[in-house]
């Protein structure tokens, strides 16, 4: 990439901006996500514009897309590793609340405030909570079943362990 001025940079910003936030927005699914991935290339850009390259770009239009192309992979692969942590701890605290029996489950307490919850969160919520943990579903088997993205899924049943987590906690 050779030298390029400030009028050139502008003129590309202007002209390629837009169809870079599309195209980052088609991987990453978020606007606001895409428009932060396409201002730091740009600013990545800006500030390469006087370093020589290896191999010389001769489409300043092309080396932007494999730019933004290459952070929207790397935003997707660190979301994913931080959806894994999310999802291991979510699994280990489901295990915790399996495996252990305080006293007080026995008197059937545990079984009525998680009714009580149960029957006060929205509908949707409820059914795939139990579509998942009752039914034995995979979050794309009822992904399918209800219409909703597997990320929906996974976030309406970590909203539910997190309240259930509660309700063990304050009566423990």
């Amino acid at each position: 990439m050779s030298s390029i001025s400030s009028s050139e940079f502008s003129r590309l910003f202007t002209e390629y901006r837009p169809r870079l936030v599309a195209l980052a927005n088609s991987y990453v699914h978020d606007t606001l996500v895409a428009e932060d991935i396409v201002a730091d290339v740009f600013t990545k850009y800006w500030d390469r514009r006087e370093i020589p390259q290896s191999q010389p770009q001769n489409s300043p239009q092309m080396y932007l897309y494999t730019m933004v192309r290459n952070r929207c992979l790397n935003y997707l692969r660190d979301r994913a590793a931080r959806q894994r942590i999310v999802d291991a701890r979510l699994k280990a605290d489901l295990a915790i609340l399996e495996s252990e029996e305080p006293a007080w489950v026995s008197s059937g307490e545990i079984e009525r405030e998680l009714s009580r919850y149960l029957d006060g969160i929205p509908a949707a919520r409820r059914e795939i909570f139990c579509a998942s943990r009752f039914d034995g579903l995979s979050h794309r088997e009822i992904a399918l079943k209800y219409g909703y993205t597997p990320r929906k899924i996974r976030r309406e049943i970590g909203r539910v362990l997190e309240d259930i987590k509660r309700i063990v906690e304050n009566n423990g």
